[in-house]
C-alpha cells in the first residue's frame, strides 16, 4: 500500500518560487503532490524518478483573473509536456516527468505584482465589508433580527473578523517585505482557516441548542463521506481505477439520499422541538411575564399562542391570548445591555407606526414614559435592558398593565 502524508501548506502566493522548491525537495524524497486545498496538501510516496514541479503565479499577478488560471494558458502548458497537479492561493502549479523542459515561470520577479493584487483585492473587501455593514445596521429591522438570531450573530462574527484580518493583511503589504523565516506556514492563512472553522463549529453548535439527536444527523453525511473515503483509498491499491467509478457512483448515490434523509429528519426533529417548547411555555402561561384576559377580568373560554426566540445577546417571547370578547399580546424583550434594549425599542417604535398607520404619543406617569398608539390600544416601554410592546383592552390602565408585568418579570423568563 501507498504512503501518503498530509502537510500543512499555507504559502503565500508572492513565495512562490519557496513553493517550488519545497515541492522540489519533497519530490526529491519520493513524495508526490496529489491535491491541495486550503493550508493543506496531501502528498503520495512514489517509486520512480522525482518530478519537476513549476508553479506559476499568473492568475495572481492581476486582479482581472480573479484567482483563476486560464484555461488557455493550461493548455499551452499541457502542449508543452506540462500537467496541472494544482491550484494554491491562486498560484497554478504545473508538473513534468521531463526535467529537460524550459520552466513556463517568467524569469522576471513578479513579488511586486503579487503583493500589488492582493493589496488591492484587500481594499475592496474591507469597503465592501464596510458598506454592506453600515448599510444592514442601519435597518433596524436588521438590527433587531441581528440581536436575537445567533446564527446571523455568527455571520455578523464571521464579517467583522473578516473586516479585520483583510485591515490587517492590507497594512502589512503596505510595508516593505521582508523574507519569512518558514513561508509554508504563514502565520495569516492559519489564523484565518483556523478562526473561521471555530466560527463554523460555534454556527453548528449555537444551531443544535444541545439537541443530541440532531447531532446524529448532521454527523451521517460527515461520517459517510470519511468511510467512503478511506474505502476508495483501498480499494484504489488494489483495483484499477476505471473500475472504481461504479463504487464513486454508488457512494454518491448514498451520501446524496443521506443529506435528503438529514434534511427531512432536522426538520422533523426542530417542529417537534419547537411545538413541545410552546406546549411547556404554555402549561407554565401564569408564570411568563405577559398579560392575560384573566388580568381583565375575562375568564371565558380562550386560546393562546407563544413563541421564543433566543440568542448570546437576547431573548424574546410573544404571547397572546383571545376570546370572543377581548385580545391581548404582550411582545417582552430582554437583552444583554441597554443599548441593546435601545436598538429593540427602535425597530418596534418605527414598525408598529407602519403597521397600525398611527404615531405614538408619549405619555408620563411618575417616573414611567411609554408611548401608545391609542387607536391600536398598543403600548410600548423601555426599562432598563427590557423592551414590552403589549396590546390590551382599552379600559385598562396603562400605568396598571406595566406594573403587574414588572411584578412578573423573572430573570429566566
Amino acid at each position: 500500500m501507498k504512503k501518503s502524508r498530509l502537510c500543512l501548506f499555507a504559502f503565500r502566493p508572492e513565495h512562490y518560487r519557496e513553493m517550488e522548491a519545497y515541492l522540489q525537495d519533497m519530490s526529491q524524497q519520493g513524495w508526490r503532490l496529489k491535491w491541495c486545498r486550503g493550508i493543506l496538501a496531501g502528498f503520495e510516496q512514489e517509486a520512480g524518478e522525482p518530478v519537476r514541479y513549476a508553479v506559476d503565479p499568473y492568475a495572481m499577478t492581476s486582479l482581472i483573473h480573479f484567482r483563476r488560471y486560464p484555461g488557455s494558458r493550461l493548455y499551452e502548458r499541457m502542449q508543452e509536456g506540462w500537467t496541472g497537479a494544482g491550484r494554491s492561493k491562486g498560484c497554478q502549479i504545473l508538473r513534468t516527468t521531463n526535467t529537460s523542459l524550459q520552466s513556463p515561470v517568467p524569469a522576471e520577479d513578479q513579488t511586486s505584482l503579487i503583493r500589488n493584487t492582493c493589496r488591492l483585492a484587500s481594499l475592496l473587501i474591507v469597503l465592501f465589508i464596510l458598506g454592506m455593514g453600515g448599510f444592514l445596521l442601519s435597518k433596524p429591522a436588521v438590527v433587531y433580527t441581528l440581536i436575537l438570531t445567533n446564527l446571523y450573530l455568527v455571520v455578523a462574527a464571521i464579517a467583522a473578523f473578516l473586516l479585520v484580518y483583510h485591515a490587517c493583511n492590507l497594512l502589512l503589504l503596505l510595508l516593505p517585505e521582508r523574507s519569512p523565516s518558514n513561508p509554508r506556514l504563514c502565520k495569516r492563512y492559519l489564523l484565518h482557516s483556523g478562526i473561521l472553522l471555530l466560527l463554523l463549529l460555534a454556527a453548528v453548535l449555537l444551531m443544535l441548542g444541545g439537541r443530541n439527536d440532531m447531532m446524529i444527523y448532521l454527523l451521517l453525511p460527515i461520517l459517510v463521506i470519511i468511510i467512503g473515503s478511506i474505502a476508495l483509498k483501498i480499494l484504489s491499491h488494489h483495483v484499477d481505477s476505471h473500475k472504481l467509478f461504479p463504487a464513486v457512483v454508488f457512494m454518491g448515490v448514498v451520501l446524496f439520499g443521506l443529506i435528503i434523509f438529514a434534511n427531512t429528519r432536522l426538520s422533523a426533529s426542530s417542529t417537534q422541538w419547537t411545538a413541545q417548547r410552546q406546549e411547556e411555555l404554555l402549561a407554565h402561561a401564569d408564570s411568563l411575564p405577559v398579560l392575560h384576559l384573566a388580568d381583565f377580568g375575562d375568564t371565558s373560554e380562550m386560546q393562546n399562542a407563544v413563541q421564543t426566540n433566543q440568542s448570546l445577546l437576547g431573548s424574546n417571547l410573544l404571547y397572546a391570548e383571545e376570546s370572543e370578547t377581548g385580545y391581548v399580546f404582550t411582545n417582552y424583550t430582554t437583552t444583554r445591555s441597554v443599548f441593546l434594549a435601545e436598538q429593540i425599542f427602535q425597530y418596534l417604535y418605527q414598525q408598529a407606526q407602519a403597521d397600525f398607520g398611527e404615531v405614538f404619543v408619549e405619555k408620563t406617569a411618575g417616573d414611567l414614559t411609554y408611548y401608545a398608539l391609542e387607536n391600536a390600544n398598543t403600548y410600548l416601554l423601555q426599562r432598563n435592558a427590557a423592551v414590552y410592546f403589549c396590546t390590551f383592552p382599552s379600559e385598562a390602565e396603562p400605568e396598571e398593565m406595566f406594573q403587574l408585568l414588572f411584578a412578573r418579570e423573572t430573570p429566566s423568563a
